[in-house]
């Protein structure tokens, strides 16, 4: 669901996807963006959210986004939106969320883009990877997101 860069003092997180439109897409990107808040948080950076290429957005997502904010906020952790394109600025500005969230129309960092991660959200009780030893994202798992290697 996204991809990340780090700077000297941000996490930028890309969305992969135009749309997120399935229940199960939808699940993800709000626990992906609560999972960004976090890991910036603990890094001491700043959580940037570039919406280059997002064409539409569901209310699910505008929810998790003010909740997150919220939850940036506390956390003391800056929390901005970038590259967001106009049909998607006309729900923040009918929604007045234009006024709560920092949002910059262009994208803050289009060349970090290309050295971006897969942002993978990790449970702490799996068991790391045969191979590189990164934990896996479920207990299930039979493939590495981080080195590739394939146990099916």
């Amino acid at each position: 669901m996204f991809r990340y860069a780090e700077t000297e003092g941000d996490v930028v997180a890309f969305f992969t996807a135009a749309e997120v439109q399935t229940e199960s897409q939808l699940i993800d990107a709000g626990t992906g963006i609560l999972a960004l808040v976090k890991y910036a948080s603990s890094a001491s950076k700043h959580l940037v959210l570039d919406f280059s290429g997002v064409k539409g957005i569901s209310s699910a997502i505008v929810g998790a986004l003010v909740l997150a904010s919220k939850i940036a906020k506390n956390k003391r952790t800056g929390f901005r939106l970038a590259g967001v394109d106009p049909v998607v600025m006309d729900v923040f500005s009918e929604t007045r969320l234009n006024k709560v969230f920092r949002i910059e129309r262009r994208s803050s960092a289009k060349d970090l883009l290309e050295a971006a991660i897969p942002f993978v959200m990790t449970r702490s009780d799996t068991k790391p990877c045969p191979s590189c030893g990164q934990p896996l994202r479920t207990s299930l798992a039979k493939q590495c997101l981080h080195c590739g290697e394939d146990w099916h």
